[in-house]
């Protein structure tokens, strides 16, 4: 009796509910009911929405698919398929997210195609599959706003779209954010075709394959701007990342664009050659055995060999550097 008396005290929020899911009805009626402590489990199935999925103003969540890419959540792209707006300490995983599409008619604007993540903050994304979306600006597949502390691992991000950054994440003031062991392909923006972050500090990039994506103009895997002590590992692989517009035939096509920020960039012996990214590279005579013209406005510089944050490169390969000089237009909200 004692021990019935205890359990019946405790808080429903604390004990927390568990929704089976097995069809967009019974989402839609989970969503109205869900609360912080809550788990909403999807069975495997295709969910076609009706309107985006939204957690907002809770804590304490996990959301979980049956295997990764066993439970598909579809925008029919005319909607976002996902929203996290001022969530702590949610686990998502084994979802797939497809055909989103944000425009000026989405609330929460046009950005983050599949997904967005605002003004939240311990969230953990893990074996996910985010796929075939877009978005009228930032984060074809997903865009993460104002979110410190937002991990994503051992996912897919494939095949997004973005008319200006971030062709399947764009990243904008999100301290410590982590983003490994993941697969980023066929992903296309005007800049960061795979991944483009802005502001924050510290977070890690590593041991992601970063192949296939294409951007207009800078970027064709990655672009950073205004971050500081951001690690890019030295797992990620990089290749055939393309740029398809630059000022000058004689430019690379970097799949790293680094812009505007603080960054260790080495030579072999680790002799740090330039560590502030806001004016043209301080080359010493050429020790790069590479040459600089900034008078195109982007400019590139081929390396022999040098650790750009972690990154290992060979010439010929394509993990050339870009670094920008000041005065562009890289920032997104």
């Amino acid at each position: 009796l004692l021990l019935a008396v205890v359990a019946t005290s405790i808080p429903a929020s604390v004990l927390g509910k568990n929704f089976n899911i097995r069809s967009t009805a019974e989402l839609e009626a989970a969503l109205a009911l869900v609360s912080s402590g809550d788990k909403l489990t999807f069975q495997a199935g295709t969910f076609v929405l009706k309107k985006p999925m939204r957690l907002a103003n809770l804590h304490t969540v996990t959301v979980q698919g049956r295997a990764q890419g066993d439970s598909v959540l579809d925008g029919s792209s005319s909607m976002r398929v996902l929203e996290l707006l001022n969530v702590q300490n949610v686990i998502i995983k084994q979802l797939k997210l497809q055909n989103g599409h944000a425009d000026a008619t989405c609330d929460m604007g046009p950005s983050g195609g599949a997904m967005v993540i605002r003004d939240s903050s311990d969230v953990s994304l893990t074996k996910m599959t985010i796929q075939t979306s877009s978005a009228e600006e930032y984060g074809g597949g997903m865009v993460v706003i104002n979110s410190p502390r937002v991990s994503l691992t051992a996912s897919s991000v494939t095949g997004n779209r973005a008319a200006a950054v971030g062709g399947g994440i764009a990243v904008d003031r999100c301290p410590g954010i982590v983003i490994t062991g993941n697969t980023m392909q066929g992903n296309v923006a005007g800049t960061g075709a795979a991944v483009a972050m802005i502001g924050g500090g510290g977070g890690t990039v590593d041991g992601n394959t970063i192949s296939g994506n294409q951007a207009l103009d800078q970027g064709g895997g990655l672009a950073i701007s205004q971050t500081q002590g951001l690690t890019v590992g030295m797992a990620n692989v990089f290749s055939a990342n393309l740029i398809t517009h630059s000022p000058s035939s004689s430019m690379p096509s970097p799949s790293l664009y680094v812009a505007h920020g603080r960054y260790s960039v080495q030579d072999s012996q680790g002799n740090v050659l330039d560590t502030q990214c806001t004016a043209p590279p301080k080359l010493a005579g050429d020790a790069l055995g590479a040459s600089a013209d900034d008078s195109i406005g982007p400019f590139a510089v081929s390396v022999a060999r040098i650790t750009v944050s972690g990154i290992p490169a060979s010439a010929g390969s394509e993990i050339d550097v870009a670094i920008r000089a000041p005065g562009g237009s890289e920032g997104y909200s």
